[in-house]
């Protein structure tokens, strides 16, 4: 019987096409890496690829290098609509990505379409993009169509004007909205597959405590204290995080990225023990939005990762 764990795995593609994570340094993203990255996943029994028009190229790599083999869903985005104010254009353009998607992946069809910020389905003409959402699925580019989301609250304001097949949002140990709002366990009930992202918030998590930038000068001392707390269970930071999120019983996927083969090969073997999905993180969840949403964090250029902090606070 194959091992369920791996098949709740989804591959992160975001480093093959930009520098993702506030530690990530840029290395190892060539087309052999890309490729070496690929194998392994499949190889190790990953369920999901998730992936984007907007991750450079991201699509392109996977489209080519990964392995034919490997009956991996793939769930894709739209693009951004940056306009105040949505339109029929938007919708066709919708589409036309999808398309374009389909095409650069070599698939003629992908296991889900996610409309790539949430709240474009909040602005007015939102319209638009819910007929062209259900376009895509009536024509088979997408068995599912969704969102990716920040925030319960963005769930509950979208439930009011469509119905998705898929969610995605951010769940980990210091953010765990989603679970404290009944958020997973609502959508759970509604039968939505729920993907969750920013297991290791960026990186941030597993970072030397004294390496954090300035910045998060105000977590170094609960990150500290989480950090010493796995010590004393025997669990490391990587388990504890892939651990949390895939004891959960509502989460369908964990999206989590690599910068190479051999980082993601310590990726299966962590998701792998069990010892750290029976423990209890409830203790280690923050509510300083600041730190919860990467998007509200500075450039790494102004986080200065070159200075850090020194000393614990």
């Amino acid at each position: 019987m194959a091992d369920p764990v791996p098949a709740r795995l989804g591959l992160g593609t975001a480093q093959l096409g930009s520098d993702y994570g506030v530690a990530n340094q840029g290395s190892g993203r060539g087309e052999s890496a890309a490729e070496a990255l690929l194998r392994t996943a499949g190889r190790g029994g990953v369920g999901f690829l998730d992936t984007a028009p907007g991750y450079g190229p991201s699509e392109d790599l996977v489209g080519r290098l990964r392995p034919r083999d490997w009956p991996v869903r793939i769930v894709t985005k739209t693009p951004v609509f940056s306009a105040d104010r949505l339109t029929r254009d938007d919708g066709r353009r919708l589409i036309k990505v999808a398309e374009q998607s389909c095409a650069r992946l070599g698939m003629s069809s992908v296991h889900g379409l996610l409309v790539h910020h949430g709240t474009n389905l909040l602005k007015p003409g939102f319209e638009h993009l819910v007929d062209a959402l259900a376009e895509v699925k009536a024509r088979g580019l997408a068995r599912n169509v969704g969102y990716s989301a920040y925030a319960p609250r963005e769930v509950e304001e979208i439930a009011r004007h469509f119905t998705p097949d898929i969610v995605q949002l951010p769940l980990n140990l210091l953010d765990q909205r989603i679970l404290r709002s009944g958020t997973l366990a609502a959508l759970g009930r509604a039968g939505v597959e729920v993907h969750v992202r920013s297991v290791m918030l960026q990186g941030l998590l597993a970072m030397d405590i004294v390496r954090l930038p300035e910045f998060f000068a105000a977590v170094q001392g609960h990150l500290g204290a989480l950090h010493g707390w796995l010590d004393d269970q025997g669990v490391g930071i990587l388990e504890a995080c892939l651990g949390f999120v895939l004891g959960q019983a509502g989460v369908s996927a964990a999206i989590i990225g690599g910068d190479d083969a051999a980082q993601f090969e310590s990726t299966l073997a962590a998701a792998a023990d069990g010892r750290a999905r029976a423990l209890d993180y409830g203790q280690w969840a923050i509510s300083d939005e600041r730190i919860l949403n990467p998007s509200a964090w500075p450039s790494k250029e102004a986080l200065n990762l070159d200075q850090p902090l020194k000393e614990a606070r």
